[in-house]
């Protein structure tokens, strides 16, 4: 085999050695990058399992904190009823039997006299006013007393609303300094047969027990700040809805490969591959499921209307948050053991694809200076003894089959020639 055989083949080799050696590190960069963006997205994944029951959580804190106070309202509304409903038919019914008048300032009149039901439940308001920050007014479009007629398009509307649902409760926001309060509306009723006749006889127009006479307003803080305020009378899921789609489209992206979203407007995605390993897939299935409880638990807050019942779920729903993000982290730990085998791997490789070059490199070395330019020299130095006269040394690799062998049987000739006509004869000829 020729030289130039010989040397196009080993570079053939080395040039192969290098390239395998660079398309594994770029395969091992790419399955490095891979790695990373897997953990970096079960990372993120195992705190949306928090953000979903956080904003549940505060969907349900919002319902129950108007609900709460609208069932104070109602309790309230309740007792001033029965609060009238008892002065009407004990101390109104008896002052009256006893000509005791009734009046809308008592305590301005010339002469003892009792207050009517609604100035009572004025007055016990206003002392109870005073010591928290609470309003009780009872008012009517058409009031006996003129200090308790409407003064707002709110009453108003409340008003418009309780003729057509004279059992159920109005309310709205108001903004005052800084703060949020909540204004509720019941339908003011006449409770007895006494409370019927009395407004029959001072408004000129016929009233009997349940007629609507008025409507009773109340006021009471609700946030010290506005936008916390309308934040709890207006709860959002929309928090809980991006979290959810960026979980399962992540979960789904680990166990079948494809996009994910990196952020939360789901605007960026990145491509990775399913993860393969058989222990991070068996914990994905438990992320699946845990995670169907989940949302399972999270549907019973969403639809239950029982304050009580709603407490069971959401500490149901909050237990099962942990155990999802339990769950989630125990994936997070289990895939960065994998990527680090991976890049132990990955790295000893390399080290041994770069001794296998240097290796070739090596011996493409060896073999030039041994079997081409060692040749080369030893050749050069056996025609300088030839041309130094000396015809007696014999000629190597003349039975190499290369072109140092043909430069050999060349030099052999040169000798055999120099021996059969003398050195002087070859000179005159070659000059």
């Amino acid at each position: 085999m020729s030289i130039k055989i010989k040397i196009l083949l080993m570079l053939t080799v080395l040039a192969l050695v290098s390239i395998g050696g660079g398309i594994y590190i770029f395969q091992a960069l790419a399955v490095a990058k891979n790695d990373a963006n897997i953990i970096d997205a079960l990372g993120r994944q195992r705190m949306l399992s928090q953000s979903m029951a956080k904003s549940v959580l505060g969907n349900t804190v919002g319902k129950d904190v108007y609900q709460n106070l609208r069932k104070r309202i109602e309790n309230l509304n309740l007792y001033v009823t029965k609060m009238r409903l008892v002065f009407t038919q004990t101390v109104a019914s008896t002052a009256r039997k006893s000509n005791l008048g009734l009046s809308m300032n008592p305590g301005q009149e010339s002469h003892p006299m009792v207050p009517f039901p609604a100035t009572f439940t004025r007055m016990v308001n206003e002392q109870f006013g005073m010591a928290t920050a609470s309003k009780l007014a009872i008012i009517s479009d058409t009031p006996i007393n003129p200090a308790s007629a409407y003064s707002s398009p709110l009453d108003r509307r409340a008003d418009g609303f309780l003729k057509d649902n004279p059992k159920s409760i109005y309310s709205e926001p108001v903004e005052k300094d800084g703060a949020l309060r909540m204004i509720f509306y019941t339908a003011d009723r006449a409770v007895a047969e006494e409370c019927a006749d009395c407004h029959t006889r001072m408004e000129g127009k016929p009233y009997k027990v349940g007629d609507m006479l008025g409507i009773r307003r109340f006021e009471v803080d609700f946030a010290n700040n506005v936008a916390v305020g309308k934040q709890l009378l207006s709860p959002s899921l929309e928090e809980f809805a991006t979290a959810k789609t960026i979980f399962i489209e992540t979960l789904l992206a680990m166990k079948n490969g494809g996009r994910y979203p990196t952020d939360l407007q789901r605007r960026k995605f990145v491509e990775i591959t399913a993860i393969r390993d058989s222990s991070s897939r068996t914990i994905i299935s438990a992320v699946e499921k845990k995670y169907g409880q989940f949302l399972d638990s999270v549907n019973q807050v969403l639809s239950s209307g029982n304050p009580a019942d709603r407490t069971v779920f959401v500490n149901a729903t909050m237990r099962l948050s942990n155990e999802l993000r339990r769950v989630s982290n125990d994936l997070v730990v289990r895939y960065t053991a994998v990527a680090n085998a991976q890049q132990n791997s990955i790295l000893w490789t390399i080290v041994i694809s770069t001794l296998i070059t240097l290796l070739a490199v090596g011996a493409v070395f060896a073999f030039t200076s041994r079997s081409i330019v060692g040749r080369i020299f030893k050749l050069s130095d056996e025609m300088g003894v030839l041309a130094g006269g000396n015809n007696r040394i014999d000629v190597s690799y003349i039975e190499h089959g290369d072109e140092l062998g043909d430069m050999a049987r060349a030099v052999q000739v040169f000798k055999e020639k120099a021996i059969e006509f003398g050195w002087e004869f070859l000179v005159d000829r070659l000059g």
